[in-house]
C-alpha cells in the first residue's frame, strides 16, 4: 500500500466507533434510554408474575474481541489513573486503572451494559461480563445489577480493554471479575446481607448467596479484631495451632488486614516442619477447644469492655488471661457473624468449594460452636478426604 493510503486507514481506525461521542454528552439521550430500560424492567416483572415456570439463563461471556492476556497480574494499589481520552482501541492499558461514575441504568442480557463518566466529564460504554454470580433468571439478574451498579456508584476497571461493540460504537469490556471493582460508598450491613444471602440460597443461587455473605462479613471489625488479638496471645503462649486457627478465621472475615496477615505468616513459619496443613490444625479442631453455646453468659456483658480488658492483660504479659477475656468477648458478642459464616460454609459446599467451606465453618467455630457448623466442618473435611481429622 502507498503511505498515504496507510495514513488514511490509520485515521479511519483511530476514529472507528467514535461517532456517538457528541450524542453521549446530551443528557436527553440518557433520559430516553433510562425510560426504555425501565419499561423493559417493568415488562419483565409482569412476565414473572404471570409465569410459574422458573427459567434460568447461564451468564457466560463470548470470546469475540476480548482481552486475551491470561490471568490478571497486577496490584490495584500500583495502578495509575487513566482517562477515557487516553484509552487505546483494541489494546489493554497496562498498569492503568479507569475510574468513573455510573450515569445510566444497567441493561442486562448476557452481560451488563452501563455508561460511566470519568472525572474530566467524558463518557464511555462499559460491557461487564461474569459479574452476576452463578446463574439467575433475567429478572433476578437485573435486580442484582440494579442493586450493585446503581447510578452514582463509583467503579474501577483495571487495565481497561477498548473494543467496538456490536452496534458499531466503542467501549470498554471486562470479562474477569477481578479486573472490575465497585467503590462502595458504605460497607454492607451484615443483617441485610444475611437475609439476602438466605433468599438466594433458597432459590438455589449458591454463588450469589456466598457473595452476599462475604460482602456482609467485610463490614465487620470487632470480631475479626478479637480473633486476631487472641491469635497474638496464643503465639506468646506458643500455642501455634490455635494461633493459626484464629488468624485464619480473622482473615476469612477480614482478608485485607495487614497486621493479621503478618501474624498468620509468623505462625506458618513456626509450623514449617509440618508437611500437612490439616495436621497443623488438628488440635484446634478438637471439640474440647471450642466454646459452646452453654458458655454464653445469661446476663448481658459488654463485649467491648472485655476486649479492652483483654488488651490490658496482654500489655502486662498475662497472655492466658488475655486469651480468656478475648474468648469471653466473643461469647458476649452478637451471633450474626458466626451464623453468616456457617451459612457461607453451606453455600460453599453446594458449590463444591470445599476449602472455602472448611475455612468458613472453622472460622464460625472459633467464635463458638453449634451443631450446624460442626456438621459443615465435618462434611468439608470428608469431601477433602481428610477423614483422620
Amino acid at each position: 500500500l502507498f503511505p498515504n493510503v496507510v495514513d488514511a486507514i490509520k485515521t479511519k481506525v483511530s476514529s472507528w466507533g467514535d461517532g456517538r461521542s457528541q450524542l453521549l454528552m446530551n443528557p436527553f439521550f440518557f433520559s430516553m434510554q433510562d425510560m426504555q430500560i425501565e419499561k423493559i424492567y417493568q415488562d419483565l416483572k409482569q412476565q414473572e408474575a404471570r409465569s410459574q415456570e422458573k427459567k434460568y439463563e447461564f451468564k457466560q461471556s463470548t470470546t469475540v474481541a476480548t482481552k486475551n492476556d491470561g490471568t490478571p497480574n497486577f496490584e490495584w494499589s500500583a495502578l495509575s489513573a487513566i482517562t477515557i481520552q487516553e484509552l487505546k482501541l483494541f489494546e489493554s492499558c497496562k498498569g492503568s486503572v479507569l475510574r468513573g461514575t455510573i450515569i445510566s441504568l444497567p441493561t442486562v442480557m448476557t452481560g451488563i451494559t452501563i455508561f460511566i463518566k470519568d472525572d474530566l466529564g467524558n463518557i464511555i460504554q462499559l460491557g461487564i461480563y461474569n459479574f452476576i454470580p452463578g446463574k439467575m433468571d433475567r429478572l433476578s439478574a437485573t435486580n442484582y445489577a440494579r442493586k450493585h451498579l446503581c447510578k452514582g456508584t463509583r467503579v474501577e476497571i483495571a487495565e481497561p480493554f477498548t473494543k467496538i461493540f456490536w452496534d458499531g460504537n466503542r467501549g470498554v469490556r471486562t470479562d474477569d471479575p477481578r479486573e472490575f471493582r465497585v467503590e462502595r460508598a458504605q460497607k454492607g450491613d451484615l443483617a441485610t446481607a444475611r437475609q439476602e444471602g438466605n433468599e438466594f440460597y433458597r432459590k438455589d443461587m449458591f454463588l450469589a448467596a456466598s457473595e452476599s455473605y462475604i460482602f456482609g462479613l467485610n463490614s465487620e471489625v470487632f470480631i475479626p479484631t478479637i480473633l486476631s488479638n487472641r491469635a497474638q496471645a496464643f503465639m506468646k503462649c506458643e500455642l501455634w495451632s490455635n494461633a493459626l486457627a484464629d488468624a485464619a478465621a480473622s482473615l476469612t472475615i477480614r482478608p485485607n488486614c495487614e497486621k493479621t496477615k503478618l501474624r498468620y505468616r509468623k505462625v506458618m513459619e513456626k509450623l514449617q516442619g509440618h508437611c500437612n496443613t490439616y495436621a497443623m490444625l488438628r488440635p484446634s479442631l478438637s471439640e474440647v477447644k471450642w466454646s459452646l453455646h452453654s458458655d454464653v453468659p445469661d446476663t448481658p456483658v459488654n463485649p467491648g469492655q472485655l476486649k479492652d480488658e483483654g488488651n490490658n492483660a496482654y500489655k502486662i504479659g498475662d497472655y492466658r488471661l488475655a486469651i480468656s477475656l478475648y474468648t469471653d468477648a466473643l461469647l458476649a458478642s452478637k451471633d450474626d457473624v458466626r451464623t453468616v459464616l456457617s451459612n457461607w460454609s453451606q453455600a460453599a459446599i453446594e458449590l463444591e468449594s470445599y476449602h472455602e467451606a472448611l475455612a468458613a465453618a472453622s472460622a464460625s467455630l472459633r467464635i463458638w460452636s453449634d451443631d450446624k457448623a460442626v456438621f459443615r466442618l465435618c462434611k468439608s473435611l470428608a469431601y477433602l478426604n481428610a477423614y483422620d481429622l
